[in-house]
């Protein structure tokens, strides 16, 4: 748990005991910590091979300099925590964040570290507008953004659980959904459709969330849209 003090505690993220504090646009709140249960899909088994595959991989085939790299990066790169805090993360964890993404959305692995010290900018015009229908996402994006015409570029795109349209508490669970590839001679251009990874209703609400991943290894924080399902 994520405690900041002042006076009194003034944010609390994360859970002990039985309660989960966390904060929404409305200010601190908290709530009875679910439990979350182990259903052991395969999507969960894949996921948790990525793991062990990035995770072997760091240890085992890169070289100490590149080890060295990604720390150099992870030193130099400010990232936030739950409670808006700066904070850096080590080289292995992003090492292990950019691949198991990479991964997922069949990417190949990038080894090199990255040489420009900040992570890819999130997307203003992103959006998505789902249909009941097509059971399909379309997807905008700006398609003059420079991963567009990067080899080994991507927008990854995941989506939450579909919640009734009076639901202001959007949580999991999180699905990968698809991705658009980056390509130095035909770049990706906006709107894409995206089939997407829950049975959704008119009427219902989703999160629906991107990431920049780039060429170089860095990945961006992920950046969202909340669309209500269409008839």
């Amino acid at each position: 748990m994520l405690v900041t003090t002042g006076g009194l505690v003034e944010q609390i993220s994360g859970s002990i005991g039985g309660i989960t504090g966390s904060r929404n646009r409305f200010g601190q709140y908290f709530r009875q910590r679910s439990m979350p249960v182990n259903p052991d899909t395969g999507r969960q088994q894949e996921i948790r091979q990525h793991f062990s595959n990035v995770t072997a991989r760091w240890s085992q085939t890169l070289t100490q300099a590149y080890r060295n790299g990604w720390n150099l990066y992870g030193d130099s790169v400010v990232m936030k925590n739950k409670l808006g805090q700066d904070v850096y993360l080590t080289g292995f964890n992003h090492y292990v964040r950019t691949n198991v993404a990479r991964l997922q959305a069949g990417l190949d692995e990038v080894d090199i570290p990255p040489v420009v010290f900040s992570l890819p900018a999130a997307d203003s015009t992103f959006d998505a507008a789902i249909s009941e229908a097509t059971q399909l996402a379309t997807i905008t994006f700006d398609d003059t953004a420079s991963w567009c015409s990067a080899d080994g570029a991507a927008l990854i795109t995941l989506m939450t659980t579909p919640k009734d349209v009076g639901r202001d508490y959007i949580v999991g669970p999180t699905r990968y959904m698809d991705v658009i590839e980056g390509d130095s001679v035909t770049p990706p251009t906006s709107t894409v459709t995206q089939s997407v990874p829950f049975v959704c209703s008119e009427n219902q609400k989703v999160i629906v969330y991107a990431r920049i991943a780039t060429a170089d290894g860095r990945l961006s924080e992920p950046f969202r849209v909340t669309p209500t399902v269409a008839a």
